[in-house]
């Protein structure tokens, strides 16, 4: 008989394989590596590296994770401008996911978006 640990590996196994199927191009390979590390880690991973390499691709990994098995996903930026720019293209891709755009909040220091998303 199968833990809970090995059944949620199985279920994550299978939500990377349904993430990998949606993707309109391959990823790059350091994108690849960031993925299965990412749906193999129980406690998360940290991704940096340079402007434009592609990190968003592991966050929208995370948050259609998240909404797979209703939970929550944060995605942090360090810049107003670059929040609201990837608060909306969260919101695109869960709406590309089949889930509404409100499954997405945006919280600031100064405003505040489907807070309980």
């Amino acid at each position: 008989m199968s833990t809970a640990a090995e059944k949620l590996q199985n279920r994550r196994d299978e939500i990377a394989s349904e993430y990998l199927d949606l993707l309109p191009y391959a990823p790059y390979p350091v994108q690849e590596e960031a993925l299965l590390e990412w749906f193999s880690s129980e406690q998360g991973i940290m991704v940096c590296a340079p402007t434009g390499t592609g990190k968003t691709l592991i966050a929208e990994a995370a948050m259609f994770e998240a909404l797979k098995l209703g939970r929550t996903a944060y995605y942090t930026t360090p810049l107003i401008a670059l929040t609201d720019q990837k608060f909306r293209e969260m919101q695109d891709a869960a709406v590309t996911w089949g889930y509404s755009a409100d499954v997405v909040g945006l919280v600031t220091g100064n405003r505040k978006v489907n807070s309980e998303a």
